[in-house]
Order: structure tokens, then sequence, then C-alpha cells
């Protein structure tokens, strides 16, 4: 009877591993902000091709965008570094508004900003070195999350929220990592010291560790959910010779790059993902659509959380899944 379960589970795992990698590879494209052009280009998720502007450069007086990022509302919120936060139509890529207006709260100078579990949006005031924190529906003013300069930050650029519900910000002047409490904002501790970086911090995310690059080479550092360092790497086809802008984490499971000399690398193949003619500022992925009966079925029956608790949401939780569903039975 085992014999029977856990040949079940196996068939049940293959193809739950070919409708996901499936369903989400035909659906999800890539889109880069480019800073200098003042627009956000499109580019297919699978192969790397080129789709046109997502948002046309200038769009509702678009300049210099330094992050963009979905919201819980389906729609681009793109942060300039002037420190204006616009919103735009998450499907057509067509000015809403200005959602934070330059100046609210003191707010000077954008490179970062995350969503928080709460659903508002925590922005890193670079020059200003704090973390403002602003209604995730009205873009109002809450006050400041991170008070200037609290626990030595200095010149913000990446903020995340980690596994443990706390708030990580890449303080690129500190070359460290900074951990504050993810209610209150009060300062923790140096989650990675600058003993440890050695670099000015650019970006970091979170997979089944914390991988934080810099803004020197493209070096990227990994270290263990308890802060111990764990090894050094490169992606394949990235560039010695210029810092990483962004990282991401790809609907493909793997991790992307977004790097100073033009290009997205990501942790496979030999080359460059993509190679581009101006210098990248961030990327983030459209949103998972449901376009076929096994999309809609994924969406709604497949795992909806991070079962082995590495930050990825894949066919793996599957296997904890039936690991589960075997001891139970």
């Amino acid at each position: 009877m085992l014999k029977l379960k856990v040949v079940s589970v196996a068939i049940v795992l293959v193809l739950l591993i070919g409708l996901t990698s499936q369903s989400n590879a035909a659906v999800q494209d890539l889109l880069v902000a480019n800073e200098a052009g003042n627009s956000v280009l499109r580019y297919d998720g699978i192969t790397g091709a080129a789709l046109g502007a997502f948002v046309a450069a200038g769009s509702g007086g678009l300049t210099s965008p330094e992050d963009i990022k979905f919201g819980s509302d389906g729609n681009l919120y793109v942060a300039c570094y002037s420190g204006t936060i616009k919103k735009y139509n998450g499907t057509t890529g067509a000015y809403i508004g200005n959602f934070v207006t330059a100046g609210s709260g003191g707010l000077a100078n954008i490179i970062g900003m995350a969503f928080g579990p709460d659903n508002n949006l925590y922005v890193a005031d670079f020059i200003g070195s704090s973390v403002k924190k602003y209604n995730g529906s009205t873009g109002a003013y809450m006050g400041d999350f991170v008070a200037t300069g609290s626990g030595g930050l200095t010149n913000p650029r990446d903020i995340k929220f980690g596994p443990d519900g706390n708030l990580y910000i890449a303080s690129m002047s500190t070359y460290s990592v900074k951990r504050y409490n993810g209610t209150t904002g009060a300062y923790i501790d140096d989650f990675v010291p600058i003993t440890s970086l050695g670099q000015q911090a650019s970006a970091i995310m979170f997979r089944e560790a914390l991988y934080v690059s810099n803004m020197a080479n493209n070096q990227i550092k990994r270290y263990g959910f308890d802060g111990t360092y764990i090894d050094t790497f490169t992606l394949p086809g990235s560039y010695a010779g210029a810092g990483t802008y962004d990282l991401g984490n790809g609907p493909d499971g793997l991790l992307y790059a977004v790097e100073a000399a033009a290009r997205v690398t990501r942790s496979a193949g030999t080359s460059p993902f993509l190679s581009l003619s101006f210098v990248p500022s961030a990327i983030v992925w459209t949103p998972f659509v449901p376009q076929t009966c096994e999309d809609i079925w994924l969406l709604n029956m497949g795992m909806a959380t991070d079962l082995n608790e590495d930050c990825v949401v894949d066919f793996l939780d599957f296997a904890v899944m039936a690991q589960n569903w075997l001891v139970s039975n």
C-alpha cells in the first residue's frame, strides 16, 4: 500500500512540475526600468525578445525611474529619483497619476521601495537616509518608519521584508545590510556588517538565503538566515568590471541581476539574458495571469504558501505537501 502511495505521489509531482513551468513561463514578461530614457520597457520572459515600451518615455512626466513594483491592486508603481512615485495601469502601462508627490513627508530622493506585509508602501530616502511609510491605497504619508540615520543608516538603496517579517536595508555608504523591526521600524542590528560585505551594498534578495550585491563588481555574496556568510559567486555571462543595481527572483526560479554594464544576467546559461543599449536600474515581472484551464488550476489549487521555507513558492513545496500526506495516511 505504501509503495502505491509513493508511486502515485511521484506521478502527481511530475505533472505539477510540468504545469508550473509551462504556466508561469507562458504569461509573465520582464519589465526593465530605463533611467536615462525615462521609460519602462517590456521583454519576453522566456526569450528576452524586445516587446516595446510598457510605459512610454516621459509618460505622466516620468523622469529617472529607479525602482518598479507591482502593487496588490495589480498596477505598476514607478519611483523617480526626484522623489515622486507614479502609478500606471498594470495591464496597459497607461498613466494613472502621481501616487506619492515629491516632497511628501520630506521625501527627497528615491532608489528603492517595497510594499510591506500590511500592503503599505515603504520608501527608502537615499539622501535623507531614512525609510518613509505611505498608505498603500491612497499614497498619504504615514510617518518615518525608520528615522534618519537610525542604526547608522546612510544612503539606503534597496529594501526588502525578510521571511522573519523584519525590514532589511542595503545601506550603501556603510557597506552593510541593516535589519529593523518590521512592525516598529526600530534598529535591530547590522545583519551583514562591513567586515563581511566589504563593498557598497546595492541590492538584496531573499531566496533560500540572503543574496547581497555591491556597486563595485559583479560578485554576489550569500548569507544564511542567521547572518552567517555562506559563499561568493558570479552569475554566468556577467561583466566583472561593473556593479549590480538590482536583484530579482524570476518566475522560472532563477536569480536575475541588473548590471551597470547594460545587462541583465541570470543563474543559468553562459551569456546575459538581456544585452541592452542602456543602463537598466530595476526589473520586475508582470503578474501571473491565468490563460488556460491548467493556469486556473495552478492559481487556485497550487501551492499557496512556501512550505519548505526557502522563500520561493515552487514545485519543491509540492514535495513537502506529498511527504505530509504520506505521513498522515
